[in-house]
């Protein structure tokens, strides 16, 4: 399921090292090779002169740092033949989190590589451009190696994948916190609804319904985000489930502002047409329902387009293709993930401005016909639900927008505005939090808490 890379060569700064006009990462390690009686030495297939072999006793990092090491011998390979370079001996294995190599050396592991190597203008210089986003590599952030995915039970197939050797991005630990909390303060925020019979109305149960979704959806997120080892079935597992619980949360936020706005549209909220637990069953054939539909939709898509052709990949919604979940780095995204959020924020918006307007038309009429005491229990109800309203449109509606707009931007290749819409990850992230905060840790809800 890995896409083929092309190994584009473009010019970069050379780092000078201990060999004169040779770049550190254009060099091997020696250590191992056998020495010829004329100084040279012999590494795979080349022959490496004496003149271009010299003592290093440092390495040096992929953001320019030396580290110091144990004194050894290394040689200009590069300077010998095109060179792409592996993160091990073909026969070993990157250890997972570390500067290490462990394995076999007695098996060797055959595979195919999946990469081409094009010349520009006569020289090279190993630099690695990732297809799917089009960012260019030096040969110091990455390197190949063969990678182990296992197929079936009992099946694995070894593959070439580059192995990107920068540090992971500094504020993920940030985000993980914030999904990790959020989780927990959704569970709460659950359990305090299901305490509170207040609370257990049609509104609530809606809003429970929406907190399981992105719950669920984080919870996924993060273990994909945790796990090294997936199986190709668990990981598409894990992207149709997150998938299913983002798209579902999201139709059942279009209900909770279709059905505010239904209260406020018939005047009276205790008199309707239909009953609550009617109102629920229908709300929740069409959010699972359509949350199902979508999902099956990306599944079969998924397994019908072609892997092989460029176009057609280029529109498959990619699960298990880059990650465990949906492709959000190509325009399919648009497709399946952003277009459809899209569509319900625009909805939840016109939901939104119809409440406020009829909102202030009951107002003026309350003026009229209310007693002040009937104006004032009928103020206050509406206010709430308005308020209530407001609160997650604002949560949801404005966070994810600006993730949207990131999205575009980096489609766009807009990077300054790319930088500015990166903290919607964190509000998206933080949602758990800011949920109970603003429903939980409030007057009304410590009081039933504390009553109980």
């Amino acid at each position: 399921m890995w896409r083929p890379l092309v190994l584009m060569l473009i010019i970069t700064d050379l780092v000078v090292a201990d060999i004169p006009g040779c770049d550190y990462f254009d060099t091997v390690d020696l250590t191992e090779s056998k020495r010829y009686p004329n100084g040279s030495f012999q590494y795979e297939n080349l022959i490496i002169p004496a003149e271009q072999t010299g003592e290093y006793d440092y390495e040096i990092l992929v953001d320019g740092e030396k580290e110091s090491v144990k004194k050894h011998l290394r040689g200009c390979a590069c300077k010998l033949g095109a060179c792409v370079r592996f993160c091990c001996h073909k026969n070993l294995f990157l250890v997972q989190d570390q500067r290490t190599c462990s394995g076999d050396i007695s098996r060797a592991v055959d595979f195919d590589p999946y990469v081409s190597i094009t010349q520009s203008d006569g020289k090279q210089d190993g630099t690695l451009q990732r297809h799917f986003d089009q960012i260019n590599m030096s040969k110091q952030e990455y390197c190949l190696q063969p990678h182990p995915i296992k197929t079936g039970e009992n099946e694995t197939i070894i593959t070439l994948v580059p192995h990107i050797c920068a540090v992971t991005v500094p504020n993920q630990w940030l985000q993980n916190i914030l999904r990790v909390l959020s989780i927990i303060f959704l569970i709460l925020t659950i359990i305090v609804y299901l305490s509170l019979s207040k609370l257990r109305n049609l509104h609530g149960y809606c809003f429970i319904c929406y907190m399981i979704c992105i719950a669920l959806a984080f919870a996924l997120l993060q273990v994909d985000s945790w796990g090294d080892d997936w199986t190709l079935a668990g990981c598409m597992v894990n992207g149709y489930v997150g998938y299913f619980a983002v798209m579902a949360g999201f139709l059942w936020l279009t209900v909770i502002s279709y059905d505010l706005w239904t209260c406020f549209r018939d005047n009276n909220y205790n008199i309707q047409r239909y009953t609550p637990k009617y109102r629920f069953l229908i709300y929740s054939i069409y959010a699972w329902g359509v949350g199902a539909l979508l999902t099956i939709t990306v599944i079969v898509l998924d397994q019908v387009l072609d892997v092989d052709d460029d176009d057609q990949t280029l529109w498959r919604p990619g699960v298990a293709f880059y990650s465990c979940w949906v492709n959000t780095m190509d325009w399919s995204a648009m497709l399946y993930f952003y277009g459809p959020m899209a569509l319900q924020i625009i909805f939840n918006l016109i939901m939104f401005t119809l409440t406020a307007r009829r909102f202030a038309e009951l107002k003026r009429e309350l003026k009229v016909v209310a007693t002040a005491e009937e104006r004032e229990q009928s103020h206050k109800y509406n206010e709430r639900s308005c308020t209530q309203f407001v609160r997650l449109f604002v949560i949801m509606g404005v966070a994810w927008t600006f993730e949207i707009f990131s999205y575009l931007a980096a489609r766009l290749e807009w990077s300054p505005l790319e930088r500015i819409f990166d903290i919607s990850d964190y509000i998206n992230c933080a949602q758990g939090i800011i949920i109970f905060v603003l429903f939980v840790l409030k007057r009304s809800v410590l009081r039933l808490i504390l009553n109980r």
